[in-house]
């Protein structure tokens, strides 16, 4: 029995870190900033640079755009992916002798009328004195999702930042990829 076997072409699954609450629109969906897909549904926040995805073309034509989980799941079974002039990718797949192509077009922040929330402020901080706190696993298993197919739980590095602010995971073989967890506060430090 054959197995079909999903191709990234994107790498990461920064869609799972996408919100899924209406009131926040933009934040349903991935949003490509300065080469990065950001994520976030307000307990984890990821990053991952589209530069270490298969992805063809001028890559920066994506700055802006947003991509909706469902379409990024769906890029991931073709075998090609290309930016196009229109900001828009082409995706094809070989099947036996023919090709079939599909054109998935992105929204725009002319599409939402609340923006994707700044995320910069939060993904750096400095590393500093941490208080007794407690972190959701469930929460830590999906932000680690979110870099599946990348790296392995234990290429991490974590650094906490003050006692009301978040952990950071970084990876050590792609620096470019980060996650935020926000943690819970069980007391002051």
């Amino acid at each position: 029995m054959a197995t079909h076997k999903t191709r990234f072409n994107f790498k990461g699954r920064p869609d799972r870190a996408c919100s899924d609450d209406d009131l926040r629109p933009a934040m349903t969906y991935i949003y490509v900033d300065q080469g990065n897909m950001v994520a976030t549904n307000g307990n984890i926040l990821v990053m991952v640079p589209l530069e270490i995805s298969d992805i063809l073309g001028e890559k920066d034509l994506l700055n802006g755009c947003y991509i909706h989980p469902m379409q990024y799941m769906d890029m991931l079974k073709y075998d090609m992916l290309k930016v196009t002039e229109k900001a828009e990718i082409t995706a094809t797949k070989r099947c036996y002798s023919q090709s079939f192509t599909t054109v998935f077009k992105l929204k725009t922040e002319a599409d939402f009328d609340v923006k994707f929330p700044s995320y910069k402020n939060a993904m750096e901080f400095e590393a500093g004195a941490v208080a007794e706190i407690g972190v959701a696993t469930r929460q830590t298993m999906k932000l680690l999702s979110c870099f599946d197919g990348l790296c392995v739980t234990g290429n991490f590095k974590l650094e906490f930042q003050s006692p009301s602010r978040g952990i950071r995971f970084t990876s050590e073989e792609h620096s470019g990829l980060i996650g935020l967890l926000m943690p819970v506060m069980l007391k002051d430090a």
